[in-house]
Protein backbone atom coordinates (compact mmCIF):
# COMPACT_ATOMS: atom_id res chain seq x y z
CA UNK A 1 0.00 0.00 0.00
CA UNK A 2 1.52 3.19 -1.23
CA UNK A 3 1.12 6.69 1.00
CA UNK A 4 -1.74 8.05 -1.70
CA UNK A 5 -3.34 4.89 -0.51
CA UNK A 6 -2.84 5.78 3.07
CA UNK A 7 -3.63 9.35 2.79
CA UNK A 8 -6.85 8.71 1.29
CA UNK A 9 -8.34 6.70 3.71
CA UNK A 10 -7.20 9.32 6.72
CA UNK A 11 -9.32 11.87 4.81
CA UNK A 12 -11.53 9.83 4.66
CA UNK A 13 -11.65 9.04 7.95
CA UNK A 14 -11.51 12.88 8.62
CA UNK A 15 -15.06 13.51 6.45
CA UNK A 16 -16.56 10.60 8.32
CA UNK A 17 -15.61 11.99 11.91
CA UNK A 18 -16.57 15.98 10.28
CA UNK A 19 -20.11 14.57 8.99
CA UNK A 20 -20.71 12.22 12.34
CA UNK A 21 -19.92 15.29 14.43
CA UNK A 22 -22.54 17.31 12.73
CA UNK A 23 -25.28 15.00 11.96
CA UNK A 24 -25.00 13.36 15.35
CA UNK A 25 -26.46 16.57 17.44
CA UNK A 26 -29.48 15.53 16.16
CA UNK A 27 -31.67 14.95 19.36
CA UNK A 28 -32.77 11.53 18.20
CA UNK A 29 -29.15 10.02 18.55
CA UNK A 30 -29.07 10.17 21.81
CA UNK A 31 -31.33 7.17 22.71
CA UNK A 32 -30.03 5.95 25.73
CA UNK A 33 -27.74 2.70 25.25
CA UNK A 34 -29.03 -0.51 25.90
CA UNK A 35 -28.02 -2.27 29.53
CA UNK A 36 -27.68 -5.34 30.62
CA UNK A 37 -29.19 -6.18 34.12
CA UNK A 38 -25.78 -8.82 34.75
CA UNK A 39 -23.18 -6.90 32.62
CA UNK A 40 -20.12 -8.97 34.10
CA UNK A 41 -21.79 -12.28 33.13
CA UNK A 42 -22.36 -10.83 29.30
CA UNK A 43 -18.99 -9.69 29.03
CA UNK A 44 -17.55 -12.80 29.48
CA UNK A 45 -19.91 -14.25 27.49
CA UNK A 46 -18.29 -11.99 24.54
CA UNK A 47 -15.07 -12.49 25.22
CA UNK A 48 -15.79 -16.58 25.11
CA UNK A 49 -18.00 -16.40 21.78
CA UNK A 50 -14.93 -14.29 20.58
CA UNK A 51 -12.04 -16.62 21.32
CA UNK A 52 -14.01 -19.05 19.72
CA UNK A 53 -14.94 -17.39 16.33
CA UNK A 54 -10.73 -16.40 16.52
CA UNK A 55 -9.32 -19.87 16.58
CA UNK A 56 -12.15 -20.28 13.60
CA UNK A 57 -10.50 -17.59 11.95
CA UNK A 58 -6.95 -18.60 12.79
CA UNK A 59 -8.14 -22.65 11.62
CA UNK A 60 -9.16 -20.82 8.16
CA UNK A 61 -6.18 -19.03 7.01
CA UNK A 62 -4.08 -22.16 8.04
CA UNK A 63 -6.00 -23.90 5.82
CA UNK A 64 -5.84 -26.66 7.88
CA UNK A 65 -9.51 -27.06 7.16
CA UNK A 66 -9.71 -26.76 3.53
CA UNK A 67 -6.46 -25.58 1.97
CA UNK A 68 -8.84 -24.55 -1.52
CA UNK A 69 -10.99 -22.31 0.81
CA UNK A 70 -8.06 -19.96 1.63
CA UNK A 71 -6.32 -19.98 -1.80
CA UNK A 72 -6.91 -16.28 -3.49
CA UNK A 73 -5.76 -14.95 -6.85
CA UNK A 74 -7.94 -12.05 -7.09
CA UNK A 75 -9.36 -9.33 -4.78
CA UNK A 76 -12.40 -10.50 -4.72
CA UNK A 77 -11.30 -14.28 -3.97
CA UNK A 78 -9.98 -12.70 -0.65
CA UNK A 79 -13.84 -10.65 -0.18
CA UNK A 80 -15.45 -13.78 -0.86
CA UNK A 81 -13.23 -15.84 1.91
CA UNK A 82 -13.89 -12.92 4.28
CA UNK A 83 -17.27 -13.00 3.64
CA UNK A 84 -17.65 -17.06 4.22
CA UNK A 85 -15.79 -16.52 7.54
CA UNK A 86 -18.04 -13.49 8.77
CA UNK A 87 -21.08 -15.47 7.94
CA UNK A 88 -19.53 -18.38 10.04
CA UNK A 89 -18.52 -16.59 12.45
CA UNK A 90 -22.64 -15.04 13.07
CA UNK A 91 -23.50 -18.03 14.21
CA UNK A 92 -22.34 -18.93 17.95
CA UNK A 93 -23.81 -15.46 18.08
CA UNK A 94 -26.99 -16.01 17.02
CA UNK A 95 -27.48 -19.11 18.57
CA UNK A 96 -26.28 -16.83 21.88
CA UNK A 97 -29.43 -14.79 21.23
CA UNK A 98 -31.40 -17.86 21.00
CA UNK A 99 -30.60 -19.83 23.77
CA UNK A 100 -30.30 -16.79 26.38
CA UNK A 101 -33.70 -15.09 24.82
CA UNK A 102 -31.98 -12.08 24.17
CA UNK A 103 -34.00 -9.43 22.21
CA UNK A 104 -32.28 -8.22 18.38
CA UNK A 105 -32.26 -4.96 19.84
CA UNK A 106 -29.72 -5.79 22.32
CA UNK A 107 -26.82 -6.12 19.60
CA UNK A 108 -27.37 -2.59 18.15
CA UNK A 109 -30.68 -3.35 16.07
CA UNK A 110 -33.15 -0.96 17.37
CA UNK A 111 -36.37 -0.21 14.81
CA UNK A 112 -36.90 3.17 16.26
CA UNK A 113 -33.51 3.79 14.77
CA UNK A 114 -33.46 2.51 11.51
CA UNK A 115 -34.82 5.30 9.50
CA UNK A 116 -32.29 7.72 11.22
CA UNK A 117 -29.38 5.38 11.21
CA UNK A 118 -30.23 4.81 7.78
CA UNK A 119 -29.88 8.58 6.75
CA UNK A 120 -27.39 8.95 8.60
CA UNK A 121 -25.24 5.86 7.03
CA UNK A 122 -26.45 7.00 3.73
CA UNK A 123 -24.33 10.30 4.29
CA UNK A 124 -21.57 8.43 5.15
CA UNK A 125 -21.41 6.38 2.29
CA UNK A 126 -22.36 9.15 -0.57
CA UNK A 127 -19.29 11.27 1.76
CA UNK A 128 -17.44 8.58 1.24
CA UNK A 129 -17.77 8.13 -2.97
CA UNK A 130 -17.22 11.55 -3.17
CA UNK A 131 -14.17 11.78 -0.92
CA UNK A 132 -12.58 8.59 -2.84
CA UNK A 133 -12.90 10.24 -5.80
CA UNK A 134 -15.36 7.49 -7.77
CA UNK A 135 -18.27 9.74 -8.59
CA UNK A 136 -17.38 9.78 -12.20
CA UNK A 137 -16.70 5.88 -12.62
CA UNK A 138 -19.81 5.00 -10.64
CA UNK A 139 -21.93 7.27 -13.11
CA UNK A 140 -20.32 5.31 -15.92
CA UNK A 141 -22.29 2.03 -14.32
CA UNK A 142 -21.63 -0.49 -12.23
CA UNK A 143 -20.40 -4.02 -14.05
CA UNK A 144 -21.65 -7.81 -12.94
CA UNK A 145 -18.21 -8.51 -11.36
CA UNK A 146 -18.80 -5.15 -8.83
CA UNK A 147 -22.22 -5.62 -8.19
CA UNK A 148 -21.27 -9.08 -6.59
CA UNK A 149 -18.69 -7.26 -4.49
CA UNK A 150 -21.11 -4.80 -3.36
CA UNK A 151 -23.24 -7.92 -2.37
CA UNK A 152 -20.65 -9.24 -1.46
CA UNK A 153 -18.99 -6.40 1.24
CA UNK A 154 -22.25 -5.38 2.36
CA UNK A 155 -22.78 -9.36 3.91
CA UNK A 156 -19.27 -8.71 4.90
CA UNK A 157 -19.89 -5.93 6.80
CA UNK A 158 -23.51 -6.83 8.38
CA UNK A 159 -22.08 -10.30 9.99
CA UNK A 160 -18.52 -8.19 11.43
CA UNK A 161 -20.51 -5.42 12.54
CA UNK A 162 -23.22 -6.87 14.25
CA UNK A 163 -20.67 -8.98 15.87
CA UNK A 164 -18.23 -6.37 16.82
CA UNK A 165 -19.97 -3.29 17.32
CA UNK A 166 -23.53 -4.95 18.09
CA UNK A 167 -22.71 -7.67 20.29
CA UNK A 168 -19.42 -7.39 21.83
CA UNK A 169 -19.25 -3.26 21.92
CA UNK A 170 -22.72 -3.02 23.59
CA UNK A 171 -21.41 -5.82 26.25
CA UNK A 172 -17.89 -4.50 26.93
CA UNK A 173 -19.54 -0.74 27.52
CA UNK A 174 -21.81 -2.04 29.69
CA UNK A 175 -19.30 -4.13 31.62
CA UNK A 176 -16.59 -1.59 31.57
CA UNK A 177 -17.54 2.06 30.56
CA UNK A 178 -18.32 3.17 27.29
CA UNK A 179 -14.89 4.29 26.32
CA UNK A 180 -13.08 1.23 27.89
CA UNK A 181 -15.36 -0.85 25.93
CA UNK A 182 -15.08 0.82 22.87
CA UNK A 183 -11.42 0.85 23.11
CA UNK A 184 -11.89 -3.17 24.07
CA UNK A 185 -13.67 -3.80 21.16
CA UNK A 186 -11.66 -1.98 18.49
CA UNK A 187 -8.72 -4.06 19.75
CA UNK A 188 -10.43 -7.19 19.61
CA UNK A 189 -11.38 -6.57 16.20
CA UNK A 190 -8.18 -5.60 14.79
CA UNK A 191 -6.56 -9.20 16.41
CA UNK A 192 -9.74 -11.09 14.60
CA UNK A 193 -8.31 -9.48 11.05
CA UNK A 194 -4.75 -10.72 12.09
CA UNK A 195 -5.26 -14.08 10.63
CA UNK A 196 -5.93 -12.71 7.56
CA UNK A 197 -3.10 -9.95 7.56
CA UNK A 198 -0.32 -12.27 8.10
CA UNK A 199 -0.98 -13.79 4.79
CA UNK A 200 0.71 -10.97 3.63
CA UNK A 201 3.86 -10.15 6.10
CA UNK A 202 5.40 -7.40 3.73
CA UNK A 203 2.52 -4.71 4.86
CA UNK A 204 1.61 -6.15 8.29
CA UNK A 205 2.33 -3.51 10.44
CA UNK A 206 0.34 -0.86 8.29
CA UNK A 207 -2.20 -3.10 7.62
CA UNK A 208 -2.91 -3.67 11.40
CA UNK A 209 -2.69 0.19 12.65
CA UNK A 210 -5.03 0.52 9.41
CA UNK A 211 -7.18 -1.96 11.10
CA UNK A 212 -7.06 -0.76 14.61
CA UNK A 213 -7.90 3.17 12.97
CA UNK A 214 -10.73 1.69 11.14
CA UNK A 215 -12.58 -0.24 14.50
CA UNK A 216 -11.86 2.77 16.57
CA UNK A 217 -13.75 4.74 14.07
CA UNK A 218 -16.28 2.35 13.40
CA UNK A 219 -16.99 1.88 17.16
CA UNK A 220 -16.76 5.58 17.92
CA UNK A 221 -20.04 6.14 14.84
CA UNK A 222 -22.34 3.48 16.35
CA UNK A 223 -21.76 4.79 19.66
CA UNK A 224 -22.33 8.34 18.11
CA UNK A 225 -25.55 7.17 16.55
CA UNK A 226 -26.86 4.45 18.88
CA UNK A 227 -27.02 2.31 15.92
CA UNK A 228 -25.08 -0.66 14.22
CA UNK A 229 -26.63 0.28 10.60
CA UNK A 230 -24.77 3.29 10.64
CA UNK A 231 -21.16 1.40 10.56
CA UNK A 232 -22.54 -1.14 8.47
CA UNK A 233 -23.40 1.07 5.63
CA UNK A 234 -20.73 3.43 5.78
CA UNK A 235 -18.14 0.39 5.99
CA UNK A 236 -20.38 -1.24 3.20
CA UNK A 237 -19.01 1.11 0.70
CA UNK A 238 -15.74 2.29 2.12
CA UNK A 239 -14.79 -1.86 1.01
CA UNK A 240 -16.95 -1.96 -1.69
CA UNK A 241 -14.54 1.31 -2.93
CA UNK A 242 -11.76 -0.61 -3.54
CA UNK A 243 -13.19 -2.36 -6.20
CA UNK A 244 -13.64 0.41 -8.22
CA UNK A 245 -11.39 1.12 -10.77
Amino acid sequence: MNINAILAIISEWLGVIAVSLILGLNPIFRRPLVGFLYPRREGIVSFFLYILILIFAFVFYSGAANPALVRSNTPQDDLYQRLFLAGLALVPFLLALTIRKQPIRSTGWSRQMIRPGLELGLALAFLTIFLRGKIYSLMGGVTPGEGYALLASAGLCLAEESIFRGYIQLRLCSWMGNRVGWVVTSLLFTVWQLPRLMTNPVNLPINLALSLGQGLLLGWISQRSGNVLVPVLYRTISEWIAFIP
